[in-house]
């Protein structure tokens, strides 16, 4: 993974949970988050992409529950986050959110099957997407 995506995963780590108060179920904290993660992004010096790239990671983090509940589709998801790196690292993401939650790992072990389902189909068609272009 190149530098400056490492670099954008390390910012959508640290922001993803900006606005959602500790021990909370907040439905709305990732797109309340992605919004002002944006505003604090916006006060520094770089690219308007890489912006967006930041705060697309934020507003999906909560991409395995949508997936496991059919909110969004696997096709949505392919077509949102088909670009580069985009998928991989929203899985690393989702992935450390999961072992997050219980220090004791249960709560991943729980979701780990489902997570890896979901990234396999996903990566799946982002493939035919990629390829079909």
């Amino acid at each position: 993974m190149p530098q400056e995506a490492r670099r954008n995963l390390q910012l959508a780590v640290l922001m993803h949970d900006i606005t959602k108060k500790e021990g909370e179920i907040d439905k709305t904290h990732p797109v309340c988050s992605a919004k002002d993660a944006g505003f604090i992004l916006n006060k520094f010096d770089m690219p308007k992409e890489r912006k967006d790239d930041i705060c697309l990671l934020i507003r999906n983090h909560d991409w395995l529950e949508r997936y496991n509940k059919g909110i969004t589709s696997t096709e949505e998801f392919a077509k949102t986050l088909k670009n580069g790196n985009d998928f991989l690292m929203l899985c690393i993401l989702g992935e450390a959110d999961l072992k997050a939650v219980q220090r004791d790992g249960m709560f991943y072990e729980k979701y780990k099957d489902v997570l890896q389902k979901g990234a396999i189909e996903i990566n799946e068609i982002i493939h035919s997407l990629v390829t079909a272009a």
